[in-house]
């Protein structure tokens, strides 16, 4: 949902006056825990099942490549077809070669997410073990190393976002998540830190980043005039108040979900998120910029427009692939029957 909003958000911006622009940066920043929280909940996943497991890093890539790949390929068609159908991005299907819209996510701007993950799916049995051994110790060292690459890439590699990869490229390397991955980790398995000491950080992590963000956020934009690089997700106030977000979330437990059935919604809209990732862009561009409707005209239902158009994409893929299961399953419980009545004969 909060991916959906900053999409949408980076649509509305030109339409915006200048006291308007100042609102919706601060609820651009507010709505950037999103994809940190996505990176980290992975890690923490991950985490949480193999403390009872034992890795096989085969049997590990293959249920990852099994989970994403299809949805991501599908989803990928999809964007890339309505771009050249629509012609919503003049030149763009000469831009990037087709290894590039397969294998690094150029089909549509945010599927870079589906590259990155991989990379550190790959490096997770490394993550892993480091954290269990290092503990806090790798978690410290690894949100250095992300710092590290923000100034880097934020200062020294300037040049590169009018490039051939834009400020998108950063995005795509696995370096730019890799605290937040780490993060996810120990969060599964710390025994250091009490939970109402990770509340009590968190909730202040939280609030300091997300002022300091709101901030410089509106004095970058003012001093250059680049949206895209006032809101972006590689700067330190970011990850200040992402990690703050991710601990203070996850430390909070079960008990601020209840009565589940308020949460029910959310919930599902959870299950099936990895879907509406994929394609909310379609609808999206659809009414903004095949239609050409202002994203100012009823913009809360619009939101709710895409969401819904997106989350029924979601269901359909569920609904398809649990079909599939239970037909592989009836064909797979009828062999041994048949088998058992020909020995029997």
């Amino acid at each position: 949902m909060a991916v959906v909003g900053i999409h949408f958000l980076d649509k509305t911006f030109p339409y915006l006056s200048e006291s308007q622009k100042l609102w919706g940066f601060w609820l651009d920043q507010g709505l950037r825990f999103s994809v940190p929280l996505f990176v980290a909940l992975s890690g923490y996943g991950l985490a949480q099942k193999y403390q009872s497991q034992t890795l096989n890093y085969r049997s590990f890539l293959k249920r990852r490549a099994i989970k994403l790949l299809p949805a991501y390929f599908l989803g990928s068609a999809i964007a890339y077809g309505s771009i050249i159908f629509f012609r919503v991005w003049p030149g763009y299907r000469e831009s990037y070669p087709w290894w590039q819209i397969i294998f690094l996510g150029r089909a549509d701007y945010h599927l870079y997410f589906v590259p990155m993950i991989f990379q550190l799916y790959l490096l997770f049995p490394f993550f892993w073990q480091a954290t269990q051994k290092f503990s806090l110790k790798f978690l410290l060292l690894t949100w250095g190393f992300q710092l590290g690459w923000f100034e880097l890439a934020g200062h020294y590699l300037q040049p590169f976002k009018n490039g051939f990869w834009s400020d998108q490229w950063q995005y795509l390397l696995g370096l730019t998540w890799v605290g937040y991955f780490v993060l996810g980790i120990f969060l599964a398995t710390q025994k250091i830190l009490s939970w109402k000491l990770l509340k009590l950080l968190g909730a202040g992590a939280l609030l300091l980043g997300l002022i300091f963000s709101g901030l410089s956020s509106w004095q970058l934009f003012v001093r250059f005039g680049d949206t895209l690089q006032a809101v972006r997700f590689n700067r330190p106030v970011i990850f200040l108040y992402a990690s703050g977000f991710i601990v203070f979330s996850l430390s909070l437990g079960a008990q601020f979900f209840k009565p589940s059935w308020l949460w029910r919604p959310i919930e599902i809209l959870g299950r099936w998120s990895y879907e509406i990732y994929l394609i909310h862009t379609l609808p999206l561009r659809f009414l903004i910029d095949v239609k050409h409707f202002s994203p100012l005209y009823y913009p809360e239902i619009q939101y709710l427009l895409i969401l819904l158009f997106s989350s029924s994409f979601a269901g359909l893929i569920h609904w398809l692939s649990s079909l599939k299961l239970m037909l592989f399953k009836n064909s797979f419980s009828q062999t041994p029957t048949k088998v058992k009545s020909t020995q029997n004969l």
